[in-house]
């Protein structure tokens, strides 16, 4: 049995609140918010920025928990010494 469709016969495929009408294909959304989660400055990070980036959200936050003040201090230095145009908000943690 093929891989495509033992999924479809084992599980019965997606319901039809899943299915997608033509009606849906016509609707956008009226606005668009990109928030990347960003534990230090890396690759992963750059990623994520470029790709929300690209989608030309309405509003774009870059969201990082400030668990540790050294850390925090060092994401926020990296931040701009890199010129990332997107504000870094640091919202605090709970214990």
């Amino acid at each position: 049995m093929p891989a495509g469709n033992f999924r479809k016969d084992r599980f019965g495929g997606p319901g039809p609140e899943l299915e997608i009408s033509d009606d849906d294909l016509a609707v956008l959304p009226s606005r668009v918010h990109a928030i990347v989660l960003v534990s230090g400055w890396h690759r992963a990070t750059r990623r994520a920025v470029l790709f929300a980036r690209v989608t030309h959200p309405d509003t774009f936050t870059a969201l990082t928990v400030n668990v540790d003040d050294a850390e925090t201090r060092a994401l926020h230095r990296d931040w701009e010494r890199h010129h990332v145009a997107i504000p870094l908000t640091v919202t605090p943690w709970s214990r």
